[in-house]
């Protein structure tokens, strides 16, 4: 496995609680959001490094493999968009449905999508299920960006995030109370 692409799958792994991974023997990139190693880029100033195109065939051993390498066992259930729901599982035209990731039940999808373009895509999606506004920024690490979108609706908040190495990315749907909207 080359370095490139073992870091940037960290980055599916736990978008939702912006976990990152840290350096394991020199193998991994550090994306490290709660350290602050990330910072908003506007889309002017950033010229997106190229990402690979995997098949899923190819990338979900690939984040299994980390996450194992991470002490962090990842299953991924084909064909299952876990706990997205039904209106916005709707895949771009170059989408594929890898399947569920069970670490948030979040659907794991490649597709070349990120930016404004992915925004444009699911927030009309989002908004079908109250989760609004859906607003996503690029976020920059070094040579690596992320495209990372959000919407927060009562009792629930959801998100979309690509991996910076790989034309994939993660849509999850987490309920809790600590979502809830105040009144």
């Amino acid at each position: 496995m080359s370095g490139r692409f073992q870091g940037p799958v960290c980055a599916l792994l736990l978008p939702v609680v912006l976990l990152g991974c840290s350096k394991s023997r020199g193998e991994h990139a550090t994306l490290a959001a709660s350290a602050g190693a990330l910072t908003d880029v506007s889309a002017a100033a950033t010229a997106r490094p190229a990402r690979s195109k995997l098949s899923c065939a190819e990338l979900v051993p690939k984040m299994e493999e980390m996450g194992k390498s991470l002490q962090m066992p990842i299953k991924t259930t084909p064909g299952s968009w876990g706990k997205v729901p039904k209106e916005v599982q709707v895949l771009p035209a170059d989408g594929k449905l890898c399947g569920s990731v069970d670490l948030l039940d979040q659907a794991l999808v490649t597709s070349s999508l990120a930016g404004k373009e992915l925004e444009a895509f699911y927030a009309p999606l989002f908004a079908k299920v109250g989760c609004a506004p859906f607003t996503c920024e690029d976020v920059t690490s070094g040579s690596m960006v992320q495209t990372r979108c959000t919407c927060k609706g009562d009792g629930a908040m959801g998100s979309v995030t690509t991996d910076t190495g790989a034309e994939a990315f993660t849509i999850a749907m987490v309920e809790g109370r600590l979502f809830k909207k105040k009144p």
